[in-house]
C-alpha cells in the first residue's frame, strides 16, 4: 500500500478530526474598517439625481422629435383675425351665467 496515495489524504483530509481546531479569528485588514463606514455615511443617489440621468439620456430623442415634426408638418398661412360681430357673440355666449 502506498503512502503518498492522493485518494487517501484527501478522505484523511475530509473527514472530521477528533478535536476541533481552535485558531484565533484574523484582524481587518488595514483600513477596511474606515472603507466600511465610509460606505454607510455616503450618500445615497435620490430620485433627484436618477431623474437627471433619465432627462440627459432623453434630450437627444426629444430634439429629435421636434427636427422631425418641425420639417414634415406643413406649415400654415396666417389666418385673418375674426369679424368682430363673432368675437362678441362668442364672448356674450361664455360669460353670460
Amino acid at each position: 500500500m502506498k503512502t503518498n496515495d492522493p485518494w487517501r489524504r484527501l478522505a484523511n483530509s475530509a473527514r472530521p478530526q477528533s478535536e476541533p481546531r481552535l485558531t484565533v479569528p484574523g484582524e481587518m485588514p488595514f483600513g477596511f474598517d474606515t472603507r466600511v463606514l465610509a460606505r454607510l455615511r455616503a450618500p445615497k443617489a435620490g430620485a433627484g439625481e436618477l431623474w437627471a440621468g433619465f432627462a440627459l439620456r432623453s434630450v437627444p430623442l426629444g430634439a429629435t422629435a421636434l427636427l422631425i415634426c418641425w420639417l414634415v408638418l406643413p406649415s400654415r398661412q396666417a389666418q385673418s383675425p375674426p369679424p368682430a360681430d363673432i368675437v362678441e357673440s362668442l364672448m356674450q355666449e361664455v360669460l353670460t351665467p
